[in-house]
């Protein structure tokens, strides 16, 4: 209803939004010297930025200042700022609706579309209606590899780090912390987008606060998998060890909250277990000892045993709400490709291991619910990143992305953890590449994945009302 309130105004007051863009900018030089300052608010009173931690940064009363010197100059300037008025107090909308006014500057019809405007945004901000209700969560864990991997690899003794740069270039403050890209992960956007926190901290970081290990920790350990055998070589935290590195959080918290309360904690927090590409390319695809063993089929159906195992026994530790991701398109990581392909100009995905990415995903889709029904009081929700990620490959327009085929990092055709370090040059714009390195995406690819989970998976966690499930509904109830 907002956008298209905006688009008919727009439509009213034909090119003049360009009048406004040159208003703006001369309000923002006369009201601020820095520039920093000046172009940030520039991005979010012309909708290019949405940044979450804007309200704590610009006080409320320097934006109403900015639209009001705006209007003075050209009063049509209101009509192209709708997304500011939500960081405005009952009383400073009040000020914008009576200021016409008082500097005599505003034509009846205008006041009228002001006060029109303000109240359409009132009501779609505060109408118990909620277009896309969200799930309350108290905490968000995490387990799996390097796709949600926070920065345990740091304090473990392996090659397999990303605690350097060029990693974490455009994580805040531009510093490397563990996580395998330029700057943050899905949890991290998942965290920030449920209103826990901005950023979910690795579990053996030594100096967790209380609050930290109240709102969720990441368990995960890049280089991981389900099947044991995978870790051998890298000496990282398989699946099946993370789940004694969850015990011991469960003691910590006792400690801090007492029994009852972690009870709640686990029970109603969000868990997200993402795993099974390493085993793959480790074991079958590059390295081939499980092929020995087994068929692609039999193997599949050991890592899903090894998958159901360990959803049982989080449920056994009172975990309630989970959320399992499925493979990637293994074949489209440029690593594969290097792999497969000698003339690095000439690569494409390699459709036969993704089509056993998605053979297995078909299987995880199919088992997830047959677990659920086995434990009462649980929802286990299937994530389908393969279709989020291939949409990416095939329409990277779409996203914004100009390259799919090579990492960023490098060449591009192989580097990945120690070999992308601080003397490997980097491309020029990571939000234009799919894939950080060779094997693991960019922060701007993680966020589209994230905008999957929250538009499609989380809302899964309500009942038919839009209400969360709780540990008090019946599991009739929850396996409706």
């Amino acid at each position: 209803m907002l956008g298209r309130s905006k688009l008919i105004m727009q439509k009213q007051l034909p090119g003049s939004k360009t009048v406004y863009a040159v208003v703006l900018r001369n309000a923002l030089f006369i009201r601020y010297s820095d520039r920093n300052t000046r172009n940030s608010l520039w991005k979010v009173f012309i909708g290019e930025k949405r940044d979450v931690h804007f309200k704590s940064h610009i006080p409320s009363e320097h934006l109403l200042e900015i639209i009001m010197l705006s209007r003075r100059m050209w009063p049509h300037s209101v009509t192209y700022v709708p997304s500011i008025i939500h960081f405005l107090s009952s009383h400073q909308i009040h000020q914008l609706i009576i200021s016409p006014w008082k500097v005599g500057m505003a034509t009846t019809n205008h006041f009228i579309l002001t006060v029109i405007l303000i109240w359409m945004i009132l009501i779609n901000t505060c109408s118990p209606i909620k277009p896309t209700p969200q799930p309350k969560f108290p905490a968000i864990i995490i387990f799996g590899d390097s796709t949600v991997d926070t920065g345990n690899n740091n304090y473990i003794s392996t090659l397999f780090k990303a605690n350097k740069p060029p990693y974490g270039k455009n994580f805040p403050g531009h510093i490397p912390t563990g996580r395998f890209s330029d700057g943050l992960l899905v949890p991290d956007f998942v965290a920030s987008f449920l209103g826990i926190k901005e950023a979910v901290p690795p579990f053996l970081e030594p100096k967790l606060s209380e609050d930290e290990l109240c709102t969720g920790v990441s368990f995960a350990s890049a280089g991981s998998g389900y099947d044991d055998l995978t870790t051998k070589l890298s000496n990282v935290i398989p699946v099946s060890k993370q789940i004694q590195l969850f015990k011991s959080y469960i003691v910590k918290l006792k400690g801090i909250v007492g029994e009852k309360e972690v009870k709640n904690i686990t029970g109603e927090a969000l868990v997200i277990v993402s795993a099974g590409s390493n085993d793959l390319v480790f074991n079958f695809f590059d390295i081939p000892t499980r092929r020995y063993e087994f068929n692609i089929s039999g193997y599949q159906h050991f890592l899903l045993q090894r998958l159901e195992n360990f959803v049982k026994e989080l449920y056994h530790l009172g975990c309630r709400k989970m959320v399992v991701a499925g493979l990637p398109p293994i074949g489209c990581l440029p690593i594969q490709m290097t792999a497969k392909f000698e003339n690095p100009k000439d690569r494409k995905c390699l459709e036969d291991q993704n089509s056993i990415a998605q053979s297995y995903n078909k299987k995880l889709a199919k088992l997830l619910p047959q677990i659920q029904a086995m434990r009462p009081r649980s929802k286990i929700v299937y994530a389908d990143v393969y279709e989020s990620l291939i949409d990416m490959i095939n329409h990277p327009r779409r996203y914004g992305f100009a390259e799919t085929k090579l990492g960023c990092c490098g060449t591009g055709l192989l580097e990945a953890s120690f070999l992308c370090n601080p003397t490997t040059p980097i491309c020029g714009k990571p939000s234009e590449y799919l894939f950080w390195d060779s094997v693991h995406p960019t922060q701007e690819a993680y966020r589209y994945l994230a905008k999957y989970l929250e538009k499609e998976v989380v809302p899964q966690f309500l009942d038919d009302h839009g209400h969360s499930f709780t540990e008090s509904d019946t599991s009739e109830q929850l396996l409706a």
